[in-house]
């Protein structure tokens, strides 16, 4: 799906209960796939961009509007928005079959660490785009433009509830 962004996509029957949904939604970024050709895992580093807060309320119904599964979809869905925040990311940096992982999560105050191994410090949330977004990194050097995938990327996002 290289190139392509998907602005709105759900499958207009498919409508989840207010009711089931968790405190906290956990977003698994397939990066992964299996070659055609040979069989091995290849990860994808394409730029994909992802938000600090998601609502559920389009894709969401109200408990009180029950259906067979015959019925049409509901004409519309509630009004109320239901707004997760990012909360934690892992990212990977690597390569499909080798590789590194490390968290950054966002504390109750706000701020965002850098959870690495035995290494823990302050992460700017400025550079969620840069160290998450994956792509690809321009150098220009003397008198030609080098581009190289970016190798880190996210691969977990987090999301809790909010009030």
């Amino acid at each position: 799906m290289a190139g392509k962004v998907v602005k709105r996509a759900f499958w207009e029957n498919s409508f989840l209960d207010r009711s089931s949904l968790s405190d906290t939604l956990v977003l698994n970024l397939k990066r992964f796939t299996v070659q055609s050709q040979g069989g091995g895992n290849v990860k994808i580093n394409d730029f994909l961009s992802f938000p600090q807060v998601i609502d559920l309320a389009p894709i969401t119904r109200p408990v009180s509007e029950t259906r067979s599964l015959d019925a049409p979809a509901p004409s519309s869905t509630s009004d109320d928005p239901l707004l997760y925040g990012l909360v934690g990311i892992i990212v990977h940096k690597g390569e499909a079959t080798h590789g590194h992982y490390y968290s950054l999560v966002k504390h109750a105050t706000g701020v965002w660490y850098k959870v690495d191994d035995e290494k823990v410090g302050i992460f700017e949330e400025s550079q969620i785009a840069e160290e998450c977004f994956g792509g690809v990194n321009i150098k220009t050097k003397s008198y030609r433009v080098e581009k190289k995938p970016k190798n880190y990327n996210a691969f977990v996002l987090f999301y809790r509830r909010m009030q």
